[in-house]
């Protein structure tokens, strides 16, 4: 969140959607409020996935024990903590399917501009066909926009030391952008081995969901 305290005035000469200037006084005093806010921005999310060992399909719990005599101890503990933070980043074989849902909402405001609202749902999901092989689902909907975001089905499959994927984008999220596939073939770090897990192919929009 971000407060600007001072005080904005109309310019004359502009009509229509105005920033306006910014001048040497307290919002406060000029009848503005305390402050001018100028962003605001959060995401909730949650994910479902069944307990480790619940499912004949899971690997055993005893592959992701660090051996305390590995030089890597550290690093692989460290990328096992983001992973575990950040499962929609992750394809993980070690369980049979994961659903990931995040809500995000921000706004910003500038002056005596109006708000632009950004407020959207994302759904990320993934499915075991068999040990090494899972299709993906990255889906959503822009509550602005009042459409889906960019949805993506995928395949990813775990080679060991090779990550191999396809993406497949049938709605791009608008007309400006469209639709696409691409397919991966890439050496994986060593420490993604010991995990077995895969990162994500994904494609961020940086004008808006």
């Amino acid at each position: 969140m971000n407060l600007d305290p001072y005080t904005y005035v109309a310019n004359p000469n502009v009509t229509g959607n105005q920033i306006g200037t910014k001048i040497n006084k307290y919002a406060v005093t000029s009848g503005q409020g305390l402050a001018n806010l100028q962003s605001l921005g959060f995401t909730l999310g949650t994910s479902f996935s069944p307990k480790s060992g619940s499912s004949g399909n899971t690997s055993n719990s005893n592959n992701n024990q660090l051996n305390p005599n590995d030089p890597n101890a550290a690093a692989k503990k460290e990328a096992m903590e983001f992973v575990k933070q950040n499962p929609d980043l992750y394809v993980d074989f070690n369980i049979p399917w994961n659903v990931s849902l995040n809500y995000n909402f921000g706004m910003t405001k500038t002056g005596l501009s109006k708000a632009t609202i950004i407020q959207a749902v994302q759904a990320t999901g993934d499915l075991s066909l068999s040990k090494n092989l899972k299709v993906t689902l990255s889906t959503g909907f822009d509550f602005v926009a009042f459409e889906p975001t960019i949805t993506q089905i995928g395949l990813a499959r775990d080679l060991h030391c090779w990550d191999m994927s396809f993406n497949w984008t049938p709605f791009a999220g608008s007309a400006a952008r469209a639709s696409n596939y691409n397919f991966t073939l890439k050496v994986k770090s060593a420490i993604l081995q010991d995990l077995k897990v895969t990162r994500r192919r994904s494609f961020y929009d940086r004008s808006a969901y």
